[in-house]
């Protein structure tokens, strides 16, 4: 009996969002394995001119680098523009078509996604560092520049 509910125990931990449990060989207690997530975002070019801001697209990707599948949270990641989150970053995080990885990321697999964000974001003139992280990521932050109107 003890030994079932160890078994249910470890089950229902094991399916907690943002818990990794890896089991052990001589059957153990259990360790929590390390969450290892690798983080990227880019646009596909650092200067744009004004006027070509609505195709601005800023493309994130995420990469298993454990042993375990996990969920890497994107739903509810941050994105910061100048070291202000948006107000609808939620909202737009969360938008759009989803695949099972955005909720089970096996490992050495990847998650990649795009946002057109160029009119909601960067219609100013200006240079834009961009950063994003989640709970168990961070990506490296990206800098770009919107010019003024044609010359």
């Amino acid at each position: 009996m003890e030994r079932s509910s160890l078994v249910f125990a470890a089950t229902i931990i094991s399916m907690l969002p943002g818990v990794v449990v890896a089991q052990g060989r001589n059957n153990g207690p259990q360790q929590a394995e390390q969450i290892r997530l690798w983080a990227g975002i880019s646009v596909p070019q650092p200067i744009f001119g004004g006027g070509g801001v609505q195709k601005l697209q800023i493309s994130f990707g995420v990469v298993n680098d454990g042993t375990s599948t996990v969920n890497p949270r994107i739903g509810a990641s941050h994105l910061s523009i100048n070291g202000v989150e948006p107000n609808d970053w939620r909202i737009v995080i969360n938008n759009g078509l989803r695949t099972p990885e955005f909720e089970a990321l096996p490992p050495g697999h990847f998650l990649s996604f795009s946002y057109m964000l160029g009119d909601r974001y960067f219609a100013k003139t200006g240079v834009y560092t961009v950063r994003w992280w989640g709970k168990n990521f961070r990506a490296e932050p990206i800098t770009f520049r919107v010019l003024p109107g044609k010359r």
